[in-house]
């Protein structure tokens, strides 16, 4: 693999950990912006190639600038419009909101078989998405940030998700089965700022239902 000699970017915590998801020979990655994901997998040798896809002239523009000299293939397009069937064994989604990323996924054709996602709000679409497309979690993460992210790592399976095994499918979904599960910290602590935020609104029925969400996820934590 060649690269050029500038130094490495620094990646955001939320990028770092979507990094740790990705291993692959052929990865894609939508939405680069200046494409410090896609060369940190590429100079810390998780991934032998990059194809990576932007659909604004900006971004594309500094994408290509950082990927000078990497073995990387830059597309100027839209999501998966510009990607074949067969070409990626995986892709990640980063820093969209959950619906944009559904919309993205929209040609089940050319999705790849393991995928990282990390939206910016409800992570509960994608939960609902992998079951609906025989998606399993391979792992959820969280981490801190400008609000807490969640990233997804899910793997194509022909077999039911068992990580949802055991819990209430409007808790495991909202929340997450496998942070539940492991009584990821950080989960509990936003559960608590929300049991607080939630708390004060009691006066007002969707308040006290989502209320009763959280304390239920909460006694996971007992």
């Amino acid at each position: 693999m060649s690269c050029n000699t500038g130094l490495k970017p620094a990646l955001s915590e939320r990028l770092f950990a979507a990094a740790q998801e990705i291993s692959s020979l052929t990865h894609i990655d939508i939405g680069s912006d200046h494409a410090h994901l896609p060369r940190y997998l590429l100079e810390t040798r998780k991934v032998r190639h990059m194809i990576v896809v932007e659909k604004h002239a900006l971004p594309f523009a500094r994408a290509k600038e950082a990927l000078k000299g990497y073995n990387a293939d830059l597309r100027f397009g839209d999501g998966l419009h510009v990607i074949k069937a067969g070409e990626g064994d995986s892709l990640s989604i980063t820093g969209m909101g959950a619906q944009t990323i559904i919309k993205i996924l929209a040609e089940p054709e050319k999705v790849p078989p393991s995928l990282v996602l990390q939206a910016n709000d409800k992570p509960e679409l994608l939960r609902t998405w992998a079951l609906e497309h025989s998606y399993a979690l391979k792992n959820e993460t969280m981490v801190t940030g400008f609000w807490p992210y969640t990233i997804l790592s899910l793997e194509k399976s022909k077999l039911a998700d068992p990580s949802y095994d055991g819990l209430e499918p409007e808790l495991a979904l909202k929340f997450g089965p496998l942070l539940l599960k492991t009584g990821d910290p950080i989960l509990y602590e936003t559960l608590n700022k929300q049991a607080k935020h939630y708390g004060k609104k009691l006066a007002k029925p969707w308040a006290q239902k989502r209320l009763e969400l959280i304390q239920k996820a909460l006694r996971y934590y007992d």
